[in-house]
């Protein structure tokens, strides 16, 4: 993965943590969990994105 992907994760992981704990006043770790859950989806999002991308060009060029 680019390293900006990387970023972009951590901050939309650190997004919902704190959206979690500040507006819908849940508990810390049950924050923390949900949050590693999302930058883990996303993870693996981007990494099926660029898997994509890389066989399509490989196929027309």
């Amino acid at each position: 993965m680019e390293p900006i992907d990387v970023v972009a994760g951590l901050i939309g992981a650190a997004l919902t943590y704190l959206l979690g704990t500040l507006h819908f006043e849940v508990h810390p770790l049950a924050a923390v969990i949900v949050a590693a859950l999302c930058f883990g989806y996303y993870w693996v999002g981007a990494k099926t994105v660029y898997a994509i991308q890389s066989w399509w060009d490989r196929l027309w060029w």
